[in-house]
């Protein structure tokens, strides 16, 4: 049997890191896996600034041993990436997570400090 289906938006002004994290509380009699569909980012336009938003997959929960899924770097633009959904991450109960990070990036080292600006991300993905 098929497990719940999910979309998760995060978006808001950032002038520094954020992460943001999404664990569910689904059990079935079976072996589950996460499967991800797509990912979508993209930030608003800061002159000489750049924006990173990355997907992680987050096994055990606690934050040391994420796998990276997809990242997206951007500049003012917005892209979205599909995945093949046959590739799956083990689900476990109250532990496995999806993280989104997203970062804003200064101008230079002599002023480092980014101007906040709206970054947006966005999962696709359910639990099979």
């Amino acid at each position: 049997m098929a497990g719940p289906n999910y979309t998760k938006t995060y978006q808001n002004a950032l002038s520094s890191v954020n992460d943001s994290y999404f664990t569910i509380d689904y059990t079935d009699s079976g072996t589950l896996f996460w499967a991800f569909e797509r990912f979508s980012a993209g930030a608003q336009f800061a002159s000489g600034q750049s924006s990173k938003i990355e997907l992680f997959y987050d096994e055990d929960g606690t934050g040391d041993n994420l796998i990276l899924i997809d990242a997206i770097y951007t500049v003012g633009e917005t892209y979205q990436h599909d995945f093949n959904t046959a590739v799956k991450y083990p689900y476990n109960i109250e532990k496995s997570r999806v993280l989104i990070r997203r970062t804003a990036w200064g101008t230079s080292t002599d002023d480092p400090s980014p101007t906040p600006r709206e970054i947006y991300g966005q999962w696709q993905g359910s639990v099979v």
